[in-house]
């Protein structure tokens, strides 16, 4: 991961079920502009399996229905997601040969999201740009980070033994930080 952003959407995402990839390279892409080829990245791509969820001492941890309403739940869903903590062009983030590519390149065919597969075009985002396309998923870095930090604070006497599995310092830190709110609280 390249930056604080991207690495609070991953645990986002993995937070709510869904198993991320980083830094997914897109090769060889054409662009119909000046006739040029070139690369890119997506941000990251996740999936999320139906009915999958965590439990704790019995109890099952609750989604974020932004990113996986009630009705969603019992189907397959791909995210492909951007993140940006700086400043953006929305219509330059899921450009069709980009969303086309992953889905070929991932196996996700016509018949595969007739099947039970829902693609998410997910922005995780400082703030939404005016003018969001339709059909893309906008996230706010404040609301992931108070996901992140809510679950942490809810579950501290479980996830505060577990700190040193999360590979990531950041995490960590947010988990030290939700035992030393609930001494506080």
């Amino acid at each position: 991961m390249d930056n604080y952003g991207e690495e609070l959407g991953y645990w986002y995402l993995r937070l709510n079920g869904f198993f991320p990839l980083t830094n997914f390279v897109l090769h060889s892409l054409r662009d119909e502009h000046s006739k040029r080829d070139y690369n890119a990245d997506v941000d990251l791509l996740a999936i999320r399996p139906p009915n999958a969820y965590e439990e704790i001492k019995g109890v099952q941890l609750e989604l974020d229905t932004k990113i996986v309403p009630n009705s969603e739940k019992s189907k397959y869903i791909f995210v492909y997601c951007e993140v940006k903590t700086g400043d953006y062009e929305v219509e330059k983030l899921f450009l069709n040969e980009r969303i086309e590519y992953v889905k070929k390149r991932c196996g996700l065919t016509n018949t595969s999201t007739k099947s039970g597969y829902h693609i998410k075009k997910v922005l995780i985002a400082n703030e939404e740009e005016n003018g969001l396309l339709d059909g893309i998923v906008f996230i706010s870095l404040t609301d992931v980070i108070s996901f992140i930090r809510n679950r942490f604070k809810t579950y501290d006497e479980y996830k505060y033994p577990s700190r040193m599995f999360f590979k990531s310092s950041l995490i960590q830190l947010l988990i030290h930080e939700a035992k030393e709110a609930s001494k506080e609280a």
